[in-house]
């Protein structure tokens, strides 16, 4: 479950609010890895629709 707020308990990471940063995060496996966890199908699905409130790139400068 993506806490766009930080202030529910349990393990948490920081994933820039860039779509391209989410999407290669969960197909890596650096997601997981981070949070000692395994990123099962239905949070992977939750996460990829998070990503959907993000831009797909960083603006540029």
């Amino acid at each position: 479950m993506a806490d766009v707020t930080g202030r529910l308990a349990g393990r948490g990471t920081y994933l820039c609010p860039v779509r391209d940063c989410w999407t290669q995060a969960i197909r890596t496996g650096s997601l997981a890895r981070v949070l000692k966890t395994e990123v099962r199908e239905p949070d992977r699905v939750e996460l990829e629709r998070s990503s959907q409130q993000y831009s797909e790139t960083r603006p540029a400068d």
